[in-house]
């Protein structure tokens, strides 16, 4: 009885039982006389729903659910969905949903506590390869908003709080992590980061990737952690270009500007480095301290 978009977007949803829904539902309909009317510029404007629905066992485009349930609204071509709560094996969620029919524009509250990895299956497999750098022993706890408008990913926007314990990234065990996180225009803006990992530590006031360029940008960072165990993170060149500067116990360090994860091209980072038992090549020393700017090929 439905239209073929319609159709299609119940598709994206399974239940081993059915979901139970109550709704009152009041519409205008088109003048009888009418014996052709424009079903979505005339009735469907005039729709107005309020109403609630439940469910059990089911999935979400192959995310498994394990329940979901909220009450909705319709009124104006604008849905209103103020409390999803889905949970499933790996976490809950707790939502509010704002979508115009008319515009696809949408906006998303999120409350969560889930493992990411679960929401694998709703990207492409391009960006699907985001997750394979993360492995969580329990959900990050994920506060904020997201925006945009359907079938146009550059209008995509996020403001969000993240915090996570216990995990690992890009094969590195990270015991504390927490900041505030913004993404726009194909880049993500992070501020009051603080990472942590036994005894060493990150903090970074300000800080930024760009997805097209491959670049991090760091803003008045400083680390107390093994300078390696940052370089493998970041990617194998930055590694490779710091690996003959050996430290016995991890530096302090404070870093300001841009570090590629790939090519060294776009590099331009100045480093304040203060540490003990350095060597380089056949030089020790038991103190150093030191400003080095690393830009393309060249260190100085």
């Amino acid at each position: 009885m439905l239209t073929t978009n319609a159709q299609r977007w119940l598709r994206q949803f399974s239940w081993e039982t059915a979901p139970r829904v109550a709704s009152d539902v009041r519409l205008v309909l088109p003048a009888w006389t009418n014996a052709q009317p424009n079903w979505p510029a005339e009735v469907v404007p005039t729709i107005q729903l309020a109403g609630s629905f439940a469910g059990a066992q089911g999935a979400f485009r192959r995310v498994a659910v394990t329940s979901a349930r909220s009450h909705f609204s319709l009124t104006n071509s604008s849905w209103h969905l103020p409390d999803i709560e889905v949970t499933s094996p790996q976490g809950r969620v707790r939502l509010d949903y704002r979508w115009n029919m008319q515009t696809r524009d949408f906006v998303w509250d999120v409350d969560s506590q889930f493992d990411p990895q679960a929401l694998r299956p709703l990207f492409e497999k391009p960006a699907q390869r985001a997750f394979d750098y993360f492995a969580f022993a329990e959900p990050p706890v994920i506060r904020g908003k997201v925006w945009g408008r359907w079938l146009d990913a550059d209008r995509t926007g996020l403001s969000a709080q993240v915090a996570a314990t216990n995990f690992v990234f890009r094969g590195e065990r990270c015991d504390a992590f927490s900041t505030t996180v913004q993404f726009t225009n194909r880049f993500f803006h992070f501020t009051d980061t603080h990472i942590r990992r036994d005894a060493q530590r990150v903090t970074a006031p300000a800080a930024g990737y760009d997805l097209a360029g491959q670049a991090v940008y760091v803003t008045n960072a400083v680390s107390t952690m093994d300078p390696d165990l940052v370089a493998r993170v970041i990617g194998p060149k930055t590694r490779e270009a710091i690996r003959p500067y050996q430290f016995k116990t991890p530096p302090t360090v404070r870093v300001n500007g841009r570090l590629p994860t790939r090519d060294t091209d776009p590099a331009d980072a100045r480093f304040e480095v203060a540490g003990q038992s350095f060597r380089f090549w056949k030089i020790s020393a038991p103190k150093i301290s030191g400003d080095l700017h690393w830009q393309g090929d060249r260190l100085s």
